[in-house]
């Protein structure tokens, strides 16, 4: 699978930074691009995507965040681990 296959989701409820992820990341060539802006809902909508890469701010995680971060490392059916500065290499 190339990069530019992958299928990204960029977990953020800060919506302007998640645009601003999602569009760095189309420039770096990923054309498949989700942004999911609330943790209502998550682990469905990751369960619908089934993203191969997720990308999510986790700064200082309260007992929710790691509540939802629980539940998602259960639903993603492939992890990859990937740092944020290689998905915007081209």
């Amino acid at each position: 699978m190339s990069v530019a296959q992958l299928r990204i989701a960029v977990i953020d409820e800060n919506r302007d930074r998640a645009v601003l992820i999602e569009e760095g990341l189309r420039e770096a060539g990923h054309r498949t691009v989700h942004v999911i802006s609330s943790m209502k809902g998550v682990v469905a909508r990751i369960e619908e995507l089934s993203p191969d890469v997720i990308v999510m701010d986790l700064g200082i995680p309260n007992r929710d965040l790691l509540e939802h971060m629980f539940k998602l490392s259960k639903a993603v059916q492939k992890p990859e681990p990937v740092r944020d500065r290689a998905l915007l290499r081209r």
